[in-house]
């Protein structure tokens, strides 16, 4: 099970990855 900031953490690299914000993982 994983604790809130384990999830908060795995959103802020994926939004990282998401570099125009579509909720795809591309760089641009």
């Amino acid at each position: 099970m994983e604790t809130l900031n384990q999830v908060l953490s795995l959103m802020e690299a994926f939004k990282a990855f998401d570099g125009d914000n579509d909720g795809c993982i591309n760089e641009a």
